[in-house]
């Protein structure tokens, strides 16, 4: 009688945590993420953990030395994965940086705390605010009707900080990372499309890609660039701010995330319309004073209430503080971080999203309208070169997305081919250990590899 009380009490439990793990999934899935639809990346942990909960209903019915034997299995399974986990958690994640970090080089403060304080000081600055923040601070992004692709105009742009210190720039008269007077030109040489690689992020604008072609090759360089653009924000903006006359579109895919951000993109009506009418424009190059004045009401309203201070903010300072001093993350480790990460997040990674390729074909429809070349540069994550715990191919999508170009003929640079190459080392390209964007060694040498592959 002991035992089935026991056993019946192991099947509650087993109901309880299924429930949980749901429950912390939805959690995730709306509200730590905060997306306006069900994100694809979640089905796994969600057929996980329904698979749990029929099988906890199930438990109740077994005989009691059945569910003996399973607890003790299932006791065994989970000793035996956080060994595992522990281990390899240890190795990849929680050793000490190999780099000599000099903390005292690093801002103290963060992103927003130094905005307010550079503002107090009479600066007339601003922190960047990236056209992603409108899905991550509100689901009704703009009551006016118009979805925002920039930031705000002509003024000194507050950026981030990977190497010691928070970039800035000061905006052009659409609000991107350009020398204002690039509009002024007659004909662009390239137009760079892309997301915080394309913009320069972490660097000042001296060292971003496209100052390196215009100081370095003398030609007209527009970057339309933007942090946390995916592919459905960059086919927008290149149809709303690209000018009369331009040779090239330079299109910088970063394989971290932009599959992810696609899937964000595609549930906001407005931006749909751009690959479901080839005509659809929002005439934002009209709109820039509504623009300009739609986001310093937000803007505001984050100073005021300071609720939504974390969208806008960064702390390198803190990441470096817990990297170098803590060998240990206790809540990752009870989480299976690792594990997860070689296998489920390996195994079942974001698939290549349909409009994918729509999204490309448009483009090169674009550029081969406006009688310009179309070069496709492919950034790699670069945990593919300090981690290497496993494959990444099959988890980020390479092979898909290099056929999906190679397939449509478009000239393809390939980064991830080059950095893979026996004697090069990456790492010294990327600004690790404090983040995952180029250094300006990197900056330069990928604008350099650019100007090899377009068309001059």
């Amino acid at each position: 009688m002991f035992k089935k009380i026991y056993f019946d009490l192991f099947s509650f439990g087993f109901l309880i945590f299924s429930l949980a793990l749901l429950f912390y999934i939805i959690y995730k899935d709306f509200f730590i993420t905060k997306n306006i639809a069900f994100n694809s990346y979640y089905l796994k942990y969600y057929i996980i953990a329904f698979t749990l909960i029929i099988f906890s209903f199930l438990s109740f019915k077994l005989n009691v030395e059945l569910k003996k034997n399973i607890s003790l299995s299932i006791l065994s399974i989970m000793i035996g994965l956080y060994l595992v986990e522990f281990y390899l958690s240890y190795k990849y994640h929680f050793k000490k940086i190999p780099h000599e970090v000099n903390l005292e080089i690093y801002n103290k403060k963060n992103k927003f705390d130094l905005f307010l304080e550079l503002k107090k000081n009479g600066l007339d600055i601003v922190p960047r605010i990236d056209p992603k923040t409108y899905f991550t601070v509100e689901k009704q992004f703009n009551k006016e009707g118009f979805f925002p692709l920039s930031g705000i105009s002509n003024k000194i742009t507050l950026g981030c900080n990977e190497l010691g210190y928070f970039s800035k720039y000061k905006s052009d008269r659409f609000g991107f990372n350009n020398n204002d007077i690039i509009w002024d030109k007659r004909f662009i040489d390239a137009i760079l499309i892309g997301d915080s690689f394309a913009n320069g992020a972490c660097v000042n604008r001296k060292n971003n890609i496209s100052d390196n072609l215009i100081k370095t090759y003398d030609l007209n360089v527009l970057n339309l660039g933007f942090d946390g653009n995916g592919p459905l924000i960059e086919l927008a903006t290149l149809k709303e701010y690209a000018p009369i006359k331009f040779k090239n579109i330079i299109w910088l895919y970063y394989e971290g995330n932009d599959l992810k951000d696609l899937e964000i993109e595609e549930n906001n009506n407005t931006l749909k319309k751009y690959i479901l009418d080839n005509k659809f424009r929002q005439n934002l190059k009209k709109k820039q004073l509504s623009v300009d004045n739609f986001l310093k009401k937000k803007l505001d309203n984050v100073v005021k209430k300071e609720h939504l201070k974390k969208d806008l903010n960064q702390n390198m300072y803190s990441f470096l503080v817990n990297e170098k001093n803590k060998d240990f993350d206790f809540p990752r480790f009870l989480k299976l971080y690792t594990i997860r990460e070689i296998t489920i997040n390996s195994m079942f990674g974001i698939k290549l999203n349909k409009n994918f390729e729509k999204i490309i074909l448009e483009t090169k429809h674009f550029s081969e309208k406006n009688d310009a070349n179309f070069l496709f540069v492919y950034i790699p994550e670069h945990y593919r070169f300090t981690k290497k715990i496993y494959n990444m191919d099959s988890h980020l999508n390479y092979k898909d997305v290099k056929e999906v170009i190679k397939k449509n003929k478009i000239r393809f640079l390939d980064l991830k081919e080059i950095f893979s190459q026996k004697d090069f080392n990456p790492k010294k390209l990327y600004a690790t250990p404090v983040g995952g964007h180029f250094n300006p060694l990197g900056y330069k040498y990928l604008s350099n590899l650019i100007y090899e592959s377009m068309d001059k």
